[in-house]
């Protein structure tokens, strides 16, 4: 209500739906669940952290994962710091396993993630929590694609250039004297 966030987002999405979360979730997984009876159908989905400058191009990510028929996507850049999330892919370029905070890979995930279908999301989030499929006693988004993955679904990544990470205020400050 501070902010006006509703009115904001109708003018950017006329008609979107805003779902509050009035209590702490147990990660980010979690509070996309509370969601669930809006993005549990064959409407693609797609999750975008809020703490990163991306130099990227949406609309070709978006038309390069529907022309491949992929069940998911993920954006990723070239790292090993191990703050990040890591998809390990094959010689097809198929993920054949994520991580989160623990680089089995230089494949490190930007925090935006596609889905086909918002219900396979749902699917496999729960699927997760299930299990307790944990870190850091959070249940993370990136950590969903390995139910996905398990289930013989495609997954794929798209790899970005350019990426900085905001989330610290060493990470901003480092953005503003190193951007260009």
């Amino acid at each position: 209500e501070q902010y006006n966030l509703d009115a904001m987002l109708n003018l950017i999405a006329p008609g979107c739906t805003v779902v509050e979360v009035d209590e702490i979730t147990e990660g980010a997984a979690c509070t996309a669940l509370l969601a669930s009876e809006f993005i549990d159908n064959d409407a693609p989905l797609f999750f975008a952290n809020s703490d990163q400058y991306v130099e990227w191009d949406a609309a070709e990510f978006m038309y390069r994962m529907q022309e491949s028929e992929a069940d998911g996507g993920i954006v990723t850049f070239k790292a090993t710091h191990p703050k990040w999330s890591y998809a390990k892919v094959d010689n097809d370029g198929i993920v054949t396993e994520v991580a989160e905070k623990n680089p089995i890979s230089n494949n490190a995930t930007v925090g935006y993630y596609y889905w086909r279908k918002g219900s396979d999301f749902v699917k496999y989030a729960n699927q997760m929590i299930k299990k307790d499929v944990r870190v850091n006693n959070e249940f993370y988004v990136c950590p969903v694609f390995n139910q996905a993955i398990e289930d013989g679904k495609k997954i794929r990544i798209k790899e970005v250039k350019g990426m900085w990470g905001l989330g610290t205020p060493e990470d901003l400050q480092y953005f503003i004297e190193n951007y260009k």
